[in-house]
């Protein structure tokens, strides 16, 4: 539900989100915008799970209790962005007639240790259009800054994303 409120909202809303700095979580979720907005993490937070499930990697333990219910999720860095190549190509898109918007899955990047004798970190993106949420674990981080705890959340330009 969290997700396709969301993703209503950016195909809505998909031009003038790319001219904003922030999205008010609040235009999106109502008045109970803390618990969208903390849903739509757990939607992202369960992606990741299953997806590194699914290449064979252990899921970090710190995913279960945030999506049990828990407030927020330690070691997972969340931002939302907007993604320049993807708006040149929903530009040219439009100029020859042809809808290039989707819905796109960025490729996993991480990170082993040798010592640990498993992955640290894993990081990728989904984008609705040319909006998307960048998720990053990272085992030997436990403070992270993620975007679903502002109402008016920073919308990143995807070229110049903040570090983990």
């Amino acid at each position: 539900m969290a997700y396709d409120r969301f993703a209503s909202y950016v195909w809505e809303h998909l031009d003038s989100l790319w001219r904003r700095r922030y999205l008010d979580l609040s235009k999106v979720y109502g008045a109970q915008w803390e618990d969208g907005a903390t849903n739509l993490a757990r939607y992202v937070a369960k992606h990741m799970g299953c997806r590194m499930a699914h290449e064979n990697y252990r899921v970090p333990t710190v995913l279960k209790p945030f999506l049990d219910g828990g407030s927020k999720a330690d070691s997972v860095h969340m931002v939302l962005y907007k993604h320049p190549a993807l708006r040149a190509l929903r530009q040219l898109g439009k100029r020859d007639g042809v809808d290039a918007t989707g819905l796109w899955i960025e490729p996993a990047t991480g990170t082993a240790s040798r010592s640990r004798n498993r992955l640290t970190r894993y990081t990728s993106g989904l984008t609705i259009g040319t909006i998307g949420v960048m998720y990053v674990w990272d085992d030997d981080v436990v403070d992270t800054d993620p975007f679903y705890v502002y109402r008016r959340a920073r919308l990143h330009r995807r070229d110049d994303l903040p570090s983990a």
